[in-house]
């Protein structure tokens, strides 16, 4: 990953964060399927990798906040079949 600077760094995260708000919304109102689940479990490690990497890019301080990101919710009983 040579050659990725902090510009594509953040634009990454910020995209990856909106797919994690679009699939909280969607586990509180419909439920996660198993593949979305384990797709969001995924991008949560990538933007776990890509925050660590902003934090260790030399040069100014970076504006980008460190994210910590919940589990989603759990809701008993019920599971979405698609």
């Amino acid at each position: 990953m040579e050659g990725y600077g902090p510009e594509k760094l953040h634009a990454e995260l910020i995209r990856l964060l909106e797919k994690q708000v679009e699939a909280r919304e969607t586990a509180i109102f419909v439920g996660l399927t198993d593949v979305e689940l384990s797709e969001y479990h995924k991008r949560r490690e990538r933007i776990r990798e890509l925050s660590a990497r902003v934090r260790q890019t030399p040069g100014p301080p970076h504006s980008l906040p460190i994210f910590k990101l919940a589990p989603l919710p759990k809701r008993p009983g019920y599971q979405r079949n698609d």
